[in-house]
């Protein structure tokens, strides 16, 4: 099912509650699950389980009221949860190119969306509801960091070239990549 851009206008953006938790999982697992196909991941199987039972913790620590977890917003679309978006403290990747600057703000992550509801905006819907609420809470950049060769090309259209480019991060043509936006420029490069 592919739908159009139009419904992206129809969907609702909240905070998720505990009663959420159980759908997020599910999210959590078909994108990352669909990240490993596309990124041409799945020979890292044991990765992919890691990486679901971290975001898993997130949200539950998060929903669980844990005043040092990272937040998290979701998009609902006629009662279906279509998307997730989190931030919090910058983790270990970022941290790793020993700049203290970024270790002070806050890393957007967990930028998901189903497959059937890629490609119509929601990404970049969900991306300026957690940058206003940044804003909201004072802060004045954001980092964002990406090893997915898809994910990648969409956050430099959105934020320009990275900061920081980790060539063979995850072995051979494997690179990482980390951003810091300025909240006041927002997307598109300032645009």
């Amino acid at each position: 099912m592919k739908l159009k851009k139009e419904i992206c206008s129809m969907i609702e953006i909240v905070l998720p509650t505990s009663a959420d938790q159980a759908e997020i999982n599910r999210l959590i697992e078909v994108v990352l699950k669909d990240n490993w196909i596309k990124n041409e991941l799945m020979e890292l199987e044991d990765g992919l389980i890691e990486e679901i039972k971290m975001k898993k913790g997130f949200v539950d620590a998060f929903v669980n009221g844990n005043k040092d977890a990272r937040s998290f917003l979701m998009a609902r679309h006629h009662e279906e949860i279509v998307g997730i978006i989190e931030h919090g403290p910058v983790n270990d990747t970022i941290k790793s190119c020993k700049d203290e600057a970024l270790n002070l703000l806050q890393e957007v992550g967990t930028v998901f969306v189903l497959p059937d509801y890629q490609g119509i905006g929601l990404g970049k819907r969900l991306m300026e509801a957690v940058v206003e609420r940044l804003a909201q809470l004072g802060e004045t950049a954001f980092c964002i960091d990406s090893g997915y060769k898809t994910a990648q090309p969409i956050w430099t259209h959105l934020f320009g070239e990275p900061l920081y480019l980790m060539k063979d991060y995850w072995g051979p043509g494997g690179d990482h990549m980390v951003w810091k936006v300025p909240i006041a420029k927002g997307m598109n490069r300032g645009e």
